[in-house]
């Protein structure tokens, strides 16, 4: 595998000049690393940035186990942790704020 890493490296810097791939300044990717990986090779001085449906997914996935570690299993308490604060209701805001009590783990 390493051979075809090597090879892939390779290919992808042959399709720009040395001063072409030190001139980008942002390359967005998935939240894989090995793509991390790989664009730190062929563009040194790129930012990183992680595709904003990767990074919600991986949010929301810790957001539920955290939520399930807590006991908070309650119907509907995803959608009032997950709700902007000023789109809640009175109702919701209360029980946001029992949610937060009840587990040290939520910010």
């Amino acid at each position: 595998m390493l051979i075809h890493v090597r090879g892939l490296l390779t290919r992808l810097k042959s399709l720009w000049t040395v001063e072409e791939r030190l001139n980008v300044e942002e390359v967005n990717i998935h939240m894989w690393a090995g793509f991390a990986r790989v664009v730190n090779q062929v563009f040194p001085k790129a930012r990183i940035v992680y595709d904003r449906f990767h990074v919600m997914q991986k949010g929301v996935k810790e957001l539920d186990r955290i939520r399930r570690q807590s006991r908070l299993t309650e119907k509907g308490s995803r959608r009032i942790i997950l709700k902007n604060n000023e789109d809640l209701t009175a109702k919701e805001k209360v029980k946001l704020e029992i949610y937060l009590k009840q587990s040290t783990a939520l910010p």
